[in-house]
């Protein structure tokens, strides 16, 4: 494809971030789509991007469906939702950097990936890019790319990644009101999980702090159901967060624009 350089991603690895960033930084084609080598992708796929991005040329982020497929044999469709892309990946439901295609210009603006950050690195800089995009579409039809199934970075690396991302808002003078709060429901969702495995002192840690930033007292309230839910089922904390702080979903469509 003339348009698109594929880069092989292996998630986790601090040095193989470092070999990420270098590649990233040597591309010259005006699009980047990231495939880690277990990837694999079906006939067709790169002519359904390369056609879209020749109509559209303004998209600063392509995002289409995936199909996981994990080591047990189960498969899961990854279909993020057009009308609640972005609050959805900083609410906890994490857009995996094997869903994108990243315009080049976008990738210079927003800087490298941050390599201290681990097994969440690819997080925080998904996000970074979203709040920096001015246009990101959702291509539609069937999924096209099979990707292994994803993994929960450790909380060490993503306790750090989250704050990352709270700093990328602060910096970002268009970003949404609501994503602060969808950072807090992922912050006290981990705090919850991390409660239910043992590690009392680091979640309870974690939760103060997401309930000392908060002046509201219903949504500390709120934000400790969250976490208590997580805690107690091992699950559901973060789809509770969604009910409670349920704003009137946009139209369905397939473009964001700010």
């Amino acid at each position: 494809m003339p348009q698109t350089r594929l880069i092989s991603v292996i998630h986790t690895p601090a040095p193989l971030l470092s070999d990420l960033n270098t590649a990233l930084s040597e591309v010259t084609t005006p699009f980047v789509a990231f495939l880690t080598s277990q990837s694999r992708m079906l006939p067709g796929h790169m002519e359904r991007i390369e056609n879209e991005l020749t109509l559209r040329p303004d998209t600063e982020i392509l995002v289409f469906d995936t199909v996981a497929h994990d080591s047990d044999g189960w498969t899961t469709l990854c279909s993020p939702s057009a009308a609640t892309l972005i609050p959805d990946h900083f609410s906890g439901l994490w857009l995996s950097e094997n869903n994108l295609v990243i315009a080049t210009d976008l990738l210079r603006r927003v800087g490298p990936i941050d390599e201290s950050l681990g097994s969440a690195a690819m997080i925080e800089y998904v996000g970074r890019c979203l709040l920096a995009a001015s246009t990101v579409r959702k291509l539609s039809g069937e999924p096209t790319v099979i990707v292994p199934g994803s993994t929960v970075p450790a909380s060490t690396d993503l306790i750090p990644a989250l704050d990352a991302c709270a700093a990328s808002m602060q910096r970002n003078p268009s970003t949404d009101a609501r994503l602060p709060l969808m950072l807090d429901v992922a912050r006290m969702t981990l705090a919850g999980r991390m409660l239910r495995r043992g590690h009392k002192k680091e979640g309870t840690r974690l939760s103060d702090r997401v309930l000392d930033n908060s002046d509201c007292a219903s949504t500390r309230i709120k934000l400790g159901f969250v976490r208590d839910t997580e805690a107690m089922f091992g699950r559901g904390g973060r789809s509770l967060g969604l009910i409670l702080f349920r704003q009137e979903r946009p139209g369905q469509g397939t473009v964001t624009e700010k």
